[in-house]
């Protein structure tokens, strides 16, 4: 059975997304993780990734990643290896806007 198809579904239709990333980004500052309700596993390793705009930071976790740029210039993260969105696309690289969040899931 793969990540995604046992990620919780409570309080999708109750939740704004805005609210949804509002509690990711907190979520990620504070190292509590990056997607919530979703179990990603175990925290890894904590690194900066370099970018063409400065640096986004890099959380792995067991079983997948949170990328969070905490600045304000977006930036596009190239990925080394494909990884499951939270829709359950693949995704081989990342765009995320200033001051966001997006939690990767490593479905293998």
């Amino acid at each position: 059975m793969t990540i995604l198809a046992t990620r919780p579904t409570r309080n999708r239709t109750t939740r704004s997304t805005a609210g949804v990333d509002a509690a990711a980004y907190f979520d990620f500052l504070y190292g509590w993780g990056v997607a919530p309700g979703v179990d990603l596993g175990a925290l890894g390793a904590y690194t900066k990734v370099p970018t063409r705009s400065g640096c986004v930071y890099r959380q792995n976790f067991e079983r997948g990643i949170g990328l969070g740029n905490l600045g304000d210039t977006a930036a596009v993260i190239t990925l080394e290896q494909p990884y499951l969105d939270m829709d359950g696309n693949v995704v081989t690289s990342v765009y995320l806007p200033g001051h966001s969040v997006r939690a990767l899931v490593n479905d293998n």
